[in-house]
């Protein structure tokens, strides 16, 4: 992301400010509780049907039920995910 984002700066089509500003809202975490409280989250773990509905699960548990999940899936079925 970080890599992306400067890109945009020296590529003129993004400013400094609102690259540090993209920045602080973003939070990157391996303990999913910390997710308490967000109202969306992307996952793009490893491509195995069993890792991300174990993280799917887990995230169920924690977030608010208006919260959103979204999933960085190439060729797993998502309707799978959400079972």
């Amino acid at each position: 992301m970080i890599a992306y984002l400067d890109r945009g700066v020296r590529n003129g089509k993004l400013s400094e400010n609102a690259r540090d500003a993209a920045l602080s809202r973003l939070a990157v975490t391996s303990d999913l509780g910390e997710f308490t409280g967000c109202h969306l989250v992307i996952e793009a773990v490893a491509e195995r049907l069993e890792a991300k509905a174990a993280i799917f699960g887990t995230l169920d548990k924690v977030l608010a039920p208006e919260a959103k999940f979204a999933s960085n899936t190439s060729f797993l079925p998502i309707t799978e995910l959400a079972a």
